[in-house]
């Protein structure tokens, strides 16, 4: 007796979708070429908040030169377009990220990212990130470290906020 079209079509996507996810999740290569393919949970995140129209000013990297990207956020935030940068962090024992968004609704949004290991390849299962709203009538201003962020207090008090 055999299966009805359907259903061996259901059980060979399951099985499929079982080995490439060991494979993904046994594999720091497989990891690395599907963030580099489909990009990470922030890149995911701030996408879906940002929406398809948004502007993308950059991800820069650690130790990067900020101030275009920050220039281009700050211009868009001016212009009342949806926007999102992204700053890469060096920590004690992980790469992290930083960024801002935002949607087309006018409202920001800062997030954090964790999920990078410190030789730099991202781990798909390990990823974290944390959104927080900005304030509603949010201000976006330059830090010390020439990152854009909505923290309110003195943008150059480097205890404010992540985007210090």
């Amino acid at each position: 007796m055999s299966l009805p079209r359907g259903i061996r079509i259901l059980v060979v996507a399951a099985v499929a979708a079982t080995i490439a996810v060991s494979v993904l999740y046994t594999s720091q290569d497989a990891q690395t070429a599907f963030v580099r393919t489909f990009g990470d949970a922030m890149e995911w995140k701030s996408r879906w908040i940002a929406g398809r129209t948004a502007v993308n000013c950059g991800n820069v990297p650690v130790r990067g030169n900020p101030d275009a990207a920050t220039d281009c956020a700050l211009h868009a935030f001016a212009a009342h377009q949806p926007f999102r940068v992204r700053y890469g962090l060096k920590t004690m024992d992980t790469v992290m990220a930083v960024g801002v968004v935002s949607a087309p609704d006018g409202r920001v949004y800062e997030i954090i990212f964790s999920g990078v290991t410190p030789t730099g390849t991202v781990d798909v299962f390990r990823q974290r990130f944390l959104v927080t709203a900005c304030p509603a009538q949010a201000l976006l201003r330059r830090t010390l470290r020439g990152r854009v962020t909505c923290a309110p207090g003195d943008p150059n008090d480097i205890t404010f906020s992540w985007l210090s």
